[in-house]
């Protein structure tokens, strides 16, 4: 039996692996990585919002330094090249990843709250690997 939060994690997570594939065929791989790595960001972020979970000073400090990182990354507007086509796009859809990353690990902290769902929440995350891997061709 299949459950809402469950068909819910399994799609965030197809996005995930779409946008980590896409990021970096527009923009450079350096750009893509930071900015898909700042997944812990928005978990911190969402943790308290949807989980009820704590938020802990030194959490701010982490949050403060990644936030600042990310946004010197949108400083600069870099040319088009050849192996860079459209860097600006790139980087959204990078730090998009990180934004379903972090939805993703939401989803699975949730699904693991409720010890029926977890059996189903490998089926759903195995399943949802086939949309990226057509993507990607």
């Amino acid at each position: 039996m299949w459950s809402l939060p469950v068909v819910l994690a399994g799609i965030v997570y197809a996005a995930t692996l779409t946008l980590f594939v896409c990021p970096t065929k527009l923009t450079t791989a350096a750009s893509a990585i930071f900015l898909q790595s700042t997944a812990p960001l928005y978990l911190l972020l969402l943790g308290p919002l949807l989980l009820s979970e704590h938020f802990k000073r030194r959490d701010v400090i982490y949050l403060l330094a990644v936030a600042l990182g990310k946004f010197s990354c949108f400083m600069g507007r870099p040319d088009a090249t050849v192996t860079v086509p459209d860097p600006g796009r790139g980087n959204l859809l990078a730090l998009m990843c990180g934004i379903t990353w972090a939805l993703t690990l939401v989803a699975l902290r949730y699904v693991e709250r409720d010890p029926s769902w977890r059996p189903q929440r490998c089926a759903a995350l195995h399943d949802a690997r086939v949309p990226p891997r057509l993507a990607a061709q």
